[in-house]
This record gives structure tokens, C-alpha cells and sequence, in this order.
């Protein structure tokens, strides 16, 4: 029978291929025996021959781009053989000065995502943040913001069906990054403002009591800020702020909520 070296739990028995992976083939008897094993198959690679030996000498193979998450996704790891067991070793560097909120260890970055370095262990920690979110590139700054336990700032994403919308990026308690839509609260209905595709409005829109107060993305050539929402919203008006009329003219006025509950330009 074909053999693939020592084995490096006992180093009595070799390795040979068995129906789940390469096993240690020493057995003197039901107390003496070695039961290590390397399994046939780690994040959706075959261990071949080839990858075993290097595990087995060098204690690395090289890098694979195809290897599997669970969702189905990919990503690029080397595996390493460390304390008896087969894991990836990303080529990366580590986020300064941050630590997993959930379980202390070293953040790892790489070109696809920031991610704490157990999230492909056993301890399989879920902290992971990939550098594109609906469209949108998560720099260093942002996942620093996010894995320090804070809110980033505002920015603009598209959902999976092309629609604009406002939020901002968290961990929830869980150690999965969500968003956060809310902007502030209606001022006319307490309700929540979302930044929508077209528009700001309010989160009771769809509720019984609808509430359809509306601020518009852009108002007379002026592209309205999530600050300037919050502003109008808090004090039902804003400071005085530069607009184009039809004509092209420049103009300073200031938006107000009038007493029909409508957003205008005085």
C-alpha cells in the first residue's frame, strides 16, 4: 500500500489514503493505536499528494485563490499545517492598534476584506468586513471605524436592485457589519428618515398613519447633504445656502417647513 510519509502526531505510523483522507496506520492493538487523520478535502481544495507533502515538509503549500467559504464565496489563502491541523494562512498584513471586538485576536487585511484571523479557525469568529458593500469600497479608515465599535459616516450604496440609499456601517451584536439608516427624526411625525433613492423621506410612509413629509435629493441645482437634512429637520429650517434658479441665476435663500408640512425654498 502506497504511503505519504511519517506520521507527525505519533511518528510510529505512515500516512496512507483512506476513504475520508490520509490516515496513520499505526495500530498495535485497540489501546495502542494512532488515530490522526488529514482530511481529503479543506475550504473546497482536494489534498493531494503534492499538497500533503508540503504540508508535511515545509509545513505551507502556496497560495490558492479558489478556496471556499461557507456562503459559497471564494477567497485566496495559503494552508498551513500549525498544531496538528490544516488552516489558512492568508499573505496579509494586521491593522495596527485594533483587536477583534468579539474575541480579542488580530485583524487581518487583505485586498478583498478586513477580518479577524479566526474567522476561518474553529473558533470561526464572525468578524468580517469586505472592502465592497453594495457597490461601495471600504477603505481602511471605515473598517477601522466600524471594528473599533463605532458608526462610520454617512455614504451613498446600491441595493441589488439599483436603488440609491443612505447609511451608515456597524457591528451589530452578533459581529456582523449592518446599516444603520437612520438619519434623524421626522419632524412631523417622529417617525425615522431614510435617505432614499430619489429622495429623504420618512420611515411611517408605508404605515397606517402614512406620513409622506419629503426632502428632495437635489432642490434648485443644490444637492442636499444628509447634514443639511439633519439641520432642517432639528430646527425646521436651515442657515442660508447658494441655489440656481431655472435661469442658471445664483441665489441665497434658505430651506424652511412651511405650516403645510412641506419642505421650501424662502
Amino acid at each position: 500500500m502506497e504511503t505519504f510519509g511519517k506520521c507527525p502526531q505519533c511518528g510510529k505510523g505512515e500516512l496512507i489514503r483512506g476513504t475520508v483522507g490520509y490516515l496513520c496506520n499505526y495500530c498495535k492493538s485497540v489501546e495502542d493505536g494512532c488515530k490522526f487523520i488529514i482530511f481529503r478535502e479543506y475550504f473546497g481544495k482536494e489534498i493531494t499528494p503534492e499538497i500533503l507533502k508540503d504540508l508535511l515538509t515545509k509545513g505551507k503549500t502556496g497560495v490558492f485563490k479558489d478556496l471556499k467559504k461557507k456562503d459559497g464565496g471564494t477567497f485566496s489563502a495559503a494552508l498551513m499545517f500549525e498544531e496538528l491541523k490544516v488552516k489558512p494562512s492568508f499573505d496579509t498584513t494586521y491593522l495596527d492598534g485594533i483587536a477583534c471586538p468579539r474575541c480579542g485576536a488580530k485583524i487581518i487585511e487583505t485586498g478583498k476584506f478586513f477580518a479577524c484571523e479566526n474567522f476561518h479557525s474553529e473558533i470561526q469568529c464572525p468578524v468580517y468586513v469586505s472592502r465592497n458593500i453594495a457597490l461601495k469600497t471600504i477603505g481602511r479608515e471605515e473598517a477601522v471605524t466600524i471594528l473599533s465599535g463605532n458608526k462610520t459616516g454617512f455614504m451613498m450604496f446600491k441595493s441589488q436592485a439599483g436603488k440609491i440609499f443612505t447609511a451608515r456601517l456597524m457591528l451589530d451584536n452578533d459581529g456582523k457589519v449592518v446599516f444603520d439608516r437612520v438619519i434623524c427624526k421626522c419632524p412631523v411625525c417622529n417617525g425615522n428618515i431614510y435617505g432614499g433613492d430619489k429622495a429623504y423621506g420618512c420611515s411611517n410612509y408605508a404605515s397606517e398613519n402614512r406620513c409622506t413629509f419629503t426632502i428632495w435629493r437635489e432642490i434648485y441645482g443644490k444637492t442636499i447633504t444628509v447634514d443639511i437634512v439633519t439641520e432642517l429637520c432639528t430646527n425646521r429650517e436651515t442657515k442660508k445656502m447658494k441655489f440656481k434658479t431655472k435661469t442658471g441665476e445664483t441665489i441665497e435663500r434658505k430651506l424652511v417647513i412651511s405650516p403645510e408640512l412641506k419642505v421650501i425654498v424662502i
